[in-house]
C-alpha cells in the first residue's frame, strides 16, 4: 500500500522561493498573503525593507517617483517653495518610463508610502475609475460592465491622484495665493512639468474630486440647515442650577 503523500503548498515552498514570491507581489496581493499565513508573515517581517521596495517598485512602476515627491513634501516641515533642485530630480525620476524604486529607502518610509497608496489611494483610483466608466457607458447607451479599465490606463488614474495631492500639498491648507505668494511659483513649476495630457489628467480628476465633495455637502445640508424642524425647539444658553435629575 502506497504511503500517502504529504499535502503541498505556498508555505512549504523553500525560503528562497518564497522570497521570490513575496517580492513579486503588489502591495495588496503582499498584505493578503502576509496576512493569511504565519509562514509567510515572518518571512515579511525578516526581510521586510527589501519586499516592501519591490512591492512599491511592482504597483505603483513609472508612478514612484510622484509617491516618493508627495511623501517627501509631507514630511517637510512646511513647504512655502519647493527647491529648484527638488523639482528637478522629481521632473527626471517623472520622465522615465519605469524608475527603479530601489532599496536605499528606510524601511520606516517604505511604510508610509505603501500605508497612504493601500488606505487612500488605491480604493479611490477603483472609484473613480469606475465613475469614469458610468459616465462613459451613459454617453454610449452601453453596459458598463463590458468595459474594464487596462493596467495602463489605472496607472494615469492613479499618477493624476499623486499630482493633485502634490498640488494640494505645495497650495497648503488654505488653498489661497497672495500677490507674490511664493507657494505659487511651486506649483506653477510643478505644472509646467506635466506634459498636455497629464495636465488633462489632473483636471479630469479635480473635476471628479469637487464635484464627489459638492454631493456630499448637498447630501447633508438639510440636515444642518437652521431651519431644518429638528432645530425649532430653542435651548437655553444658560446653565440651569439645581439638580441634574
Amino acid at each position: 500500500m502506497d504511503a500517502q503523500q504529504p499535502t503541498r503548498s505556498l508555505e512549504t515552498l523553500p525560503a528562497e522561493l518564497r522570497r521570490c514570491l513575496l517580492s513579486n507581489l503588489h502591495l495588496a496581493q503582499l498584505s493578503a498573503l502576509v496576512h493569511a499565513s504565519p509562514v509567510y508573515h515572518q518571512q515579511y517581517l525578516v526581510d521586510r525593507k527589501y519586499l516592501l521596495s519591490r512591492s512599491i517598485e511592482q504597483t505603483l512602476g513609472s508612478v514612484a517617483a510622484d509617491a516618493l515627491f508627495v511623501h517627501e513634501l509631507e514630511t517637510k516641515p512646511k513647504v512655502e517653495r519647493v527647491d529648484a533642485e527638488l523639482l528637478k530630480r522629481y521632473s527626471e525620476n517623472a520622465s522615465r518610463r519605469r524608475l527603479p524604486y530601489g532599496n536605499d529607502h528606510s524601511q520606516a518610509e517604505n511604510v508610509d508610502i505603501a500605508a497612504f497608496h493601500l488606505r487612500y489611494v488605491e480604493p479611490l483610483a477603483t472609484h473613480y475609475a469606475h465613475s469614469l466608466l458610468e459616465n462613459l457607458a451613459g454617453e454610449a447607451n452601453s453596459d458598463k460592465g463590458k468595459h474594464v479599465p487596462t493596467a495602463s490606463e489605472m496607472v494615469r488614474l492613479t499618477r493624476a491622484m499623486y499630482r493633485f495631492q502634490l498640488l494640494c500639498q505645495l497650495a497648503g491648507p488654505a488653498g489661497r495665493t497672495y500677490p507674490n505668494d511664493p507657494r505659487e511659483d511651486s506649483y506653477t513649476a510643478l505644472i509646467n512639468l506635466m506634459e498636455p495630457w497629464e495636465v488633462e489628467e489632473l483636471l479630469s480628476f479635480y473635476q471628479f474630486a469637487r464635484g464627489s465633495y459638492e454631493k456630499i455637502l448637498n447630501d447633508v445640508r438639510w440636515d444642518f440647515h437652521e431651519d431644518n424642524p429638528r432645530f425649532a425647539e430653542k435651548f437655553d444658553p444658560q446653565p440651569r442650577k439645581g439638580p441634574l435629575i
